[in-house]
C-alpha cells in the first residue's frame, strides 16, 4: 500500500549571501580601534574571538574577500561580547 502525503513539500534553495568585504574589514578595525582606547585589557578578547574563526595566530588582515563570512562573524561577537 503507497501512502501519499496530503501536502506536498517546497523546497527553497538556501539564498547566498553577499558580504562586503571592505566594509566589514572597515568596521572590524574601527571596532578594534574603540576597544584599545578603552583598554588593552581588550587585545586578548579580540585574539581570541579572532581565533575562534579563523585558528590559532591567524589576523582579520590576513583574510581574503572569499573569508568574508567569517569577518562577519567575528565583526558580530565583537559587538555582542565586548561593545
Amino acid at each position: 500500500k503507497l501512502l501519499v502525503s496530503s501536502f506536498s513539500e517546497r523546497i527553497v534553495a538556501p539564498t547566498a549571501v553577499n558580504y562586503d568585504y571592505d566594509a566589514l574589514m572597515a568596521e572590524f578595525q574601527d571596532l578594534v580601534g574603540q576597544l584599545m582606547s578603552k583598554g588593552t585589557t581588550n587585545g586578548p578578547k579580540i585574539t581570541a574571538i579572532v581565533e575562534r574563526y579563523l585558528g590559532k595566530g591567524k589576523k582579520v588582515g590576513d583574510t581574503t574577500p572569499e573569508q568574508a563570512e567569517f569577518v562577519s562573524l567575528i565583526v558580530a561577537d565583537i559587538k555582542s561580547d565586548l561593545m
